[in-house]
């Protein structure tokens, strides 16, 4: 059985559809808004224990647990700095994929399809586990309870890291499902 188009009632539902695609503007401020936000907070939280780092401290006897306490909260602030770079990120890869897919970025943040969003998500998070297992690791006491903690953070990665790698991939604009080959233009800066 065949289905004819019919022109009556089709121009109006398209026009919506294609006019929809705009409500994920309110997601792309939110997102981006936050990571604003964020960024703002963990720079002023750094200033802060810089500041206090200086009026405090008693530089000719430095204690090893003043030491470690200033030491998880950079840890913890570099923490912040990833929630801001993930929310950052999706903000600019919604914007992307469903207002504007010629928006000048560098390669390496260039997002032409969903898998594109979640392999930059996945890499930011998979850093974002570490960073905060390293928290809980100097923080803690010998506990076999860390011990758990990093195979629950590990487990989370290994899955991350299967499926980023073995599980079917959908073809991004002008792309192929399979397109492995990274280019230049495609790696963050420094590699």
């Amino acid at each position: 059985m065949t289905y004819s188009r019919s022109p009556k009632g089709i121009g109006p539902m398209r026009a919506f559809l294609s006019a929809s695609r705009f409500f994920i503007l309110v997601a792309v401020i939110a997102s981006t808004v936050s990571a604003i936000a964020l960024t703002i907070y963990g720079a002023l939280a750094v200033g802060s224990d810089i500041a206090e780092i200086f009026r405090t401290i008693d530089f000719r006897s430095i204690h090893k647990k003043e030491v470690e306490k200033y030491a998880l909260d950079f840890i913890a602030l570099i923490d912040l700095f990833l929630l801001s770079t993930v929310l950052y990120i999706v903000g600019l890869g919604l914007y992307e994929l469903f207002i504007d897919p010629d928006m000048p970025v560098h390669g390496w943040l260039r997002i032409t399809s969903l898998d594109d969003l979640k392999d930059k998500l996945a890499g930011v998070v998979i850093v974002l586990i570490a960073v905060d297992f390293l928290g809980d690791f100097v923080e803690s006491e010998g506990e076999i309870g860390i011990l758990w903690l990093g195979l629950g953070g590990g487990a989370i990665i290994l899955a991350l890291a299967v499926g980023l790698n073995w599980l079917p991939r959908h073809a991004g604009k002008g792309g192929t499902s399979n397109d492995s080959a990274a280019t230049s233009s495609d790696e963050p800066p420094g590699h």
